[in-house]
């Protein structure tokens, strides 16, 4: 009896030990207050490691940004803008000496085409998706995977022709 209630303590610690991961789902709206007849705006939703900032690092979709009636598809740098995003790049060195507040934009992926001052935008951060909170992975198949064997050493097992003796 004693076994069992110490087994059961083991499990439920186990369950109530996981760690849980928070991700949310940010974006980053720009709007231009300069060169509207040439330069559009665009959106960047990322998965916020807890700071409120965009890193490249965190870039789930990039809308694109319009400008000089071509459509640029990639984000190449993350420019430094106070309370917005953070100077960030895939690889260094960011900004290849240009300013670290400017936004650039590529055709490829990784290659600098296009050049825009964040001085050239409007910005805000909505929250798409808030936190929710989600058992980490591996510490929930640890615990199922406890359980299983507490359960498994709860229980004999017995082998064929084998007879249950009653305790006396």
């Amino acid at each position: 009896m004693k076994m069992k209630v110490f087994r059961q303590i083991v499990c439920a610690a186990l369950v109530l030990c996981s760690p849980v991961a928070d991700a949310a789902l940010l974006r980053l709206t720009a709007d231009p207050v300069v060169h509207r007849e040439t330069l559009g705006g665009f959106e960047v939703t990322f998965e916020d490691t807890g700071d409120g900032l965009l890193q490249f690092q965190e870039l789930v979709v990039f809308s694109g940004v319009e400008a000089f009636g071509r459509l640029w598809p990639f984000l190449v740098d993350v420019p430094d803008i106070p309370d917005f995003s953070t100077l960030s790049c895939p690889s260094l060195p960011c900004h290849g000496g240009l300013p670290s507040d400017w936004w650039t934009f590529g055709l490829q992926p990784g290659l600098r085409h296009l050049l825009s001052s964040s001085e050239n935008y409007t910005y805000s951060i909505d929250v798409v998706v808030h936190k929710v909170p989600e058992p980490g992975t591996l510490s929930l198949l640890a615990a199922l995977a406890t359980i299983g064997v507490l359960i498994g050493v709860r229980r004999p097992r017995r082998l064929a022709g084998q007879t249950v003796r009653p305790r006396s």
